[in-house]
């Protein structure tokens, strides 16, 4: 028991000399206040502790020698189960030193060095048990580095980061591909984002647009052809004809005064090849000064315009003749189309949030066959409009925006606005009477383009 008591306290403070300088005062502070015994039970605790976490059971019974393993295969078994118990690299390490104890037994030299071993009994063979324990307690603290250092370079975990990284990749690339179908899929079927785009560079708000949204189909329109309604037209006031007054006699024109007293509550499809919805008429903007109505202007000045060209000869048909009516922007495109005239016009006026917004704007079908004429014909009336008016000429659009040319694409079409009612320079212009006739007489010039 005394040498098994000496092994214990020696490991024991081998154990104790590789701790930490706090740690090492504060066990042995603990173990002076403790009994004879309880200071030994907690020794031997430690070690078999120690003992196991090495994979190496703490047992203070003697191992055989080298010389030992002659004996009967009885007295090996612990020593025999021991070994089968250890891991592989520890059989491995001790694989070498037991062909080196067979070499030794060979060689005479090295006999009577064997000798006293046997003649040590149980404290010999205690001897290489000590220093089997002793090793590992040293190197225990080494051993979980010595494995990271090897299982770093064929470990998993730099993997596991590549594999992490390529998957994060991956997950990227289908987002943005989501994300740009998802964008793609959306402006080809809404184009309330483009409408609102448009509207922004152009500097208009919603009370110039007459509805929203465009969807693919080309024969959607009404079922039936909507008649205009003549009631309560403003009185017209005789409108003498200028010396160089055209001849249109001939000609059909439909006039179509933008919007209406009362907005639609129903919607409407934008083109008959977009999807797109919005209000089947508004009624438009106001004057900044004035506080008139874009409804209100835009009927009365076609009242006049309608005088001047009836006057030259040409039959005109206008879409409304009241500003108390429910008229979508379909029906009046289908009023023009099925009249089988030679020239459809639209006039409006202009909203801005920018006050400072100002001049003349004229806008064409984006598709049929006459867009192209019409753009360049509508050139030449933005030109002569802004010298008689003094107000600056922005040009021709060709756009889907308007669902009055959206479904009047078989015929020539012209949306005009005649200046912008959110400034107060163009609304004193377009609403001057002297002015407004200036402007018809330009107007039955452009028409006269279109005589056949």
């Amino acid at each position: 028991m005394e040498n098994n008591s000496a092994d214990i306290q020696k490991i024991f403070k081998e154990i104790v000399a590789g701790l930490p300088e706090e740690k090492k005062k504060a066990l042995y502070e603990r173990l002076k206040s403790m009994s004879a015994e309880e200071r030994n039970e907690m020794i031997t605790a430690i070690v078999e502790k120690e003992s196991e976490i090495e994979g190496k059971k703490p047992s203070v019974e003697s191992q055989p020698s080298a010389d030992d393993k002659k004996q009967p295969p009885k007295k090996q078994n612990p020593a025999n189960g021991q070994q089968k118990q250890q891991p592989k690299k520890q059989q491995q390490k001790q694989q070498p030193k037991q062909q080196q104890k067979h070499q030794s037994k060979q060689q005479p030299g090295k006999q009577p060095q064997k000798q006293p071993q046997k003649q040590g009994g149980a404290q010999n063979r205690q001897r290489p048990q000590e220093n089997k324990k002793a090793q590992p307690a040293k190197q225990a603290p080494d051993q979980p580095q010595r494995q990271n250092v090897k299982k770093q370079p064929e470990g998993k975990k730099p993997e596991k980061k590549d594999n992490s990284g390529k998957v994060r990749k991956a997950v990227l690339i289908i987002i943005i591909l989501m994300a740009l179908g998802v964008l793609g899929f959306t402006a080809y079927n809404k184009r309330e984002s483009i409408i609102e785009l448009w509207h922004t560079v152009t500097g208009t708000t919603e009370a110039t647009q007459e509805t929203s949204e465009p969807t693919e189909d080309t024969t959607a329109a009404p079922t039936s052809t909507p008649t205009p309604m003549p009631t309560s037209t403003p009185t017209p006031t005789p409108v003498p004809l200028a010396d160089d007054a055209p001849d249109l006699t001939g000609l059909k024109i439909v006039l179509d005064p933008g919007h209406q007293q009362t907005t639609s509550e129903e919607v409407e499809r934008v083109a008959s090849w977009l999807s797109a919805e919005k209000s089947r008429c508004t009624t438009g903007g106001e004057g900044i000064s004035t506080g008139i109505r874009e409804y209100d202007l835009t009927l009365r000045f076609c009242v006049m315009l309608r005088a001047y060209l009836e006057g030259c000869g040409a039959t005109v048909v206008m879409t409304r003749e009241v500003n108390d009516i429910d008229l979508s922007n379909q029906e009046r495109a289908q009023i023009a189309t099925a009249s089988g005239c030679d020239l459809f016009i639209r006039i409006h006026a202009d909203s801005a949030n920018d006050a400072a917004t100002s001049g003349i704007q004229m806008y064409v079908p984006s598709r049929g066959n006459n867009f192209k004429t019409d753009k360049s014909r509508g050139e030449a009336l933005g030109n002569s409009l802004s010298e008689i008016t003094g107000l600056a000429f922005n040009g021709v659009l060709s756009t889907e925006v308007y669902t009055g040319l959206n479904y009047a694409t078989t015929v020539h079409a012209l949306q005009v606005s005649l200046g912008y009612l959110s400034n107060s320079d163009d609304e004193a212009v377009i609403t001057n009477e002297e002015m407004q006739y200036n402007m018809v007489v330009a107007f039955a010039q452009f028409c006269k383009e279109y005589k056949r």
